[in-house]
């Protein structure tokens, strides 16, 4: 143990050149823990956090100067879901903002992605916005791609398929036999 002010922290040198710091109690902020930095630090190497409870291996990111004091972490599992894959979590909000699950599946708003991307929300707008304006016929928007390899195999594959809010099927947007179908439920 060696004594800073008042304080004993515990600080151990071991082999290779290894140092390892101890508390005995969890750090809650950026003023407690076993090690405190302040003005900055800089790592030539790798950083290895770990805990052994969902959000207890984390990174805290805090800017002092913003006005909602907000601050994220940076979660080595899914905050009070799982030990597994990796999350930002809001701690004004208390909420996971990102999830990425041991399949790779990711989650905005959403603990528990069940596609590659899975994003939940509830607001009076659109979920996604796709921006790419150039004022020129170069500037695309979304491309899909999926389903039968040969557009003149007998289909029919669904590219895109539509959904009311309560997860029935409107309609779809469908190809195959040469020809690509925008339906709604009354085609089906």
């Amino acid at each position: 143990a060696a004594q800073s002010g008042a304080a004993t922290t515990n600080v151990g040198l071991r082999n290779a050149g290894q140092t390892l710091l101890t508390a005995t109690t969890a750090s809650t902020s950026a003023t407690t823990g076993a090690l405190v930095v302040s003005g900055g630090a800089g790592f030539g190497g790798a950083v290895h956090i770990s805990g052994n409870d969902p959000g207890n291996a984390y990174v805290s990111v805090n800017n002092t100067l913003s006005t909602s004091n907000r601050t994220f972490r940076l979660v080595g599992g899914i905050q009070g879901v799982s030990q597994d894959g990796f999350s930002i979590y809001d701690t004004v909000a208390t909420a996971t903002r990102f999830t990425i699950d041991n399949s790779g599946f990711v989650g905005i708003n959403d603990t528990t992605p069940d596609y590659r991307l899975d994003i939940e929300t509830d607001v009076a707008s659109y979920v996604a916005n796709f921006f790419n304006d150039g004022n020129a016929t170069t500037r695309s928007g979304i491309l899909v791609q999926g389903g039968l390899d040969d557009s003149t195999a007998a289909g029919p594959s669904t590219l895109i398929g539509f959904q009311d809010g309560d997860g029935g099927a409107i309609g779809s947007i469908t190809f195959g036999s040469s020809a690509t179908a925008y339906n709604t439920t009354s085609d089906e």
